[in-house]
């Protein structure tokens, strides 16, 4: 009977030692710390205006549905809703996340922001019209972002040269044409490897040397093949030399 009588207490016990026990480690406390002192303390070191590159790329375009890959205080994605795109971003830093929501209420722009790491997002199934990589492309996520693209949907992605590591301590960059081997089941639109003025690491150099990509996921063509209205069989064989060819 006294066991019995003790066995609320000691739930309570159990239940508070639970309440109290350390948490595990957030496996992205480290990195969100970091981001988070840089977009409040360290802005000298990447450009706030939206990427040029973009810029250049995506002005003119219809409008659809953009989603913005470690979107920062939300420079892209507040030029690319201030031109009639839907846009989603995400960051693992609350800081700019805060900041982009205020920007946007600032100008009176709608914009989903989002705090998450890029492993926990939810990318979705073939929504997105425009995805943008702005010197963050983890490649680990491209079967993600390939279901994501509606199909015709652009990916568009900067970054560094590995060549950069020379003069920037932070290493790291892409080798001679490796954006074309992994986007090569994309048709690429555009592709520049220039020297140009950075907008990460102000900091180190002048310009520094980049890569810069817009592919875009295929559009299905319909079955079979069709001239002047009229179906017609595929032929894949090659096709014998013209006569003419063949004299002297």
């Amino acid at each position: 009977m006294r066991l019995l009588q003790g066995l609320p207490l000691l739930a309570a016990l159990l239940c508070a030692a639970a309440q109290q026990a350390p948490k595990p480690p957030d496996a992205h406390d480290g990195e969100r710390k970091a981001y988070n002192d840089i977009y409040s303390s360290k802005r000298d070191t990447f450009n706030s205006s939206p990427n040029a590159f973009m810029v250049r790329m995506i002005s003119g375009r219809e409008p659809g549905r953009a989603l913005d890959v470690a979107m920062g205080q939300g420079r892209n994605a507040l030029w690319l809703a201030a031109r009639g795109w839907v846009v989603t971003g995400f960051d693992i830093s609350p800081v700019a996340i805060d900041e982009a929501r205020k920007e946007a209420t600032k100008q009176h722009l709608r914009i989903d922001a989002i705090v998450a790491p890029y492993e926990e997002f939810d990318w979705g199934k073939q929504q997105w019209d425009l995805i943008v990589f702005s010197y963050f492309f983890p490649q680990s996520v491209l079967p993600k972002v390939w279901e994501a693209l509606k199909p015709g949907g652009l990916i568009l992605v900067e970054g560094f040269h590995i060549d950069t590591a020379r003069v920037r301590p932070l290493g790291g960059g892409y080798h001679n044409n490796e954006l074309l081997q992994v986007l090569k089941d994309y048709r690429m639109l555009v592709y520049e490897d220039v020297q140009d003025r950075q907008e990460w690491g102000i900091p180190y150099g002048a310009t520094n040397r980049l890569v810069r990509v817009l592919a875009q996921k295929a559009v299905p063509l319909p079955p079979g093949c069709s001239w002047d209205g009229k179906s017609y069989r595929e032929r894949i064989d090659v096709l014998a030399p013209h006569p003419m060819v063949l004299r002297r």
